[in-house]
């Protein structure tokens, strides 16, 4: 084992095991990304770490109960997910499905775990399990990271004739704050006009959005 694979092992140990997904971003200030590539190549070689998807390794988690004792556990998605952000330098939102189960509209969920990505889309495989991350329309991608984003979302995944369902507005209504209400009213020109519909028919207190600038803005509740 030469000098850089002991660096690479070395700080993989240090995090525990089970605790994180590496790839080769995480050892770039050991090497070129060619020689961190091959480091960790011999590493999964030599059976030092595990290989769990395309360019991604960790040093995996042991069971210790029942049927799962003294067998390798399945990586956290949660952990592969952050892998593959740092890795391809992108950003990753739940799916419009999550975001209405998320919101209580729905009891629906995936089949199997999708999200949303403003990177190109890809489905990653980790021992078997399938995360698929579909590019996000330039309708949702103005709503990333923004107070609305999954009312907004969920709203796009129930398509228009959600317009039509009393049941529905009952339920938003249950779910918007002030705060997402603002958000709402001021990007309202980017909306199409079957959600900003529904944003009218909301029953919330009256809401005066006051705009300062381009990107701020502030709510006076009255």
């Amino acid at each position: 084992m030469n000098s850089l694979q002991q660096k690479i092992l070395k700080r993989i140990i240090r995090r525990g095991r089970g605790s994180k997904v590496f790839s080769n971003k995480d050892f770039i200030d050991f090497g070129s990304r060619v020689n961190v590539n091959r480091a960790l190549a011999m590493l999964f070689k030599s059976g030092s770490i595990r290989r769990v998807g395309r360019g991604l390794y960790d040093w995996p988690l042991i069971g210790s109960f029942s049927t799962k004792k003294g067998k390798e556990l399945s990586p956290d998605m949660w952990s592969v997910i952050n892998a593959v952000i740092k890795k391809h330098n992108i950003n990753v939102f739940p799916s419009g499905i999550s975001s209405a189960n998320f919101l209580g509209l729905t009891n629906a969920v995936p089949v199997q775990p999708v999200f949303l990505t403003d990177g190109p889309s890809r489905t990653i495989e980790t021992l078997g399990v399938y995360v698929r991350l579909n590019h996000s329309g330039k309708k949702i991608l103005p709503w990333f990271n923004r107070p609305a984003f999954h009312v907004v979302n969920a709203m796009f995944w129930f398509g228009k004739e959600i317009t039509k369902s009393d049941e529905f507005l009952l339920k938003i209504n249950n779910v918007i704050t002030p705060e997402i209400m603002c958000d709402l009213k001021n990007k309202r020109l980017i909306l199409p006009d079957w959600v900003n519909s529904i944003v009218e028919k909301i029953n919330i207190k009256k809401i005066c959005c006051v705009r300062w600038s381009i990107k701020n803005s502030i709510c006076i509740i009255l």
